[in-house]
């Protein structure tokens, strides 16, 4: 992609969500400070930034989803058989990790679609006279 069109200071917060929705992102909705926020489910979600340059940022995924709430289960249960110190904390943690491993590539995805389309929206924008 041509980073040179992305890091012009030029775009406006109401007029990205528009061409968001119009391409068929239905949950998009602006947030404070020239941020957007795009998401495709409660866990893969992406932060656009439209402040100084546009920045698009995959965001952690909710804390407390299922995917986590299993690989804490299994993570305790495993440790707490073999009589590891502060064995909840470990499972908490690599809770959050398998749960981060899991939705971090459709995030990445879904920056990678977002990208894409804003990058050829401004390269359309540019071409019209």
């Amino acid at each position: 992609m041509d980073r040179e069109i992305i890091d012009q200071p030029i775009w406006d917060q109401t007029e990205v969500v528009k061409w968001l929705q119009e391409a068929g992102y239905a949950n998009v909705y602006p947030i404070k400070n020239g941020r957007i926020m795009v998401q495709q489910n409660a866990q893969v979600r992406v932060r656009i930034s439209t402040h100084k340059s546009l920045r698009i940022r995959p965001t952690f995924p909710e804390i407390g989803n299922s995917i986590q709430i299993i690989s804490t289960i299994f993570f305790a249960v495993l440790l707490f058989l073999f009589n590891i110190p502060f064995g909840l904390f470990w499972a908490v943690g690599l809770g959050q990790l398998v749960s981060l491993a899991y939705y971090r590539p459709p995030a990445l995805r879904l920056k990678a679609e977002l990208e894409r389309l804003l990058h050829d929206r401004y390269a359309s924008q540019q071409s019209k006279p």
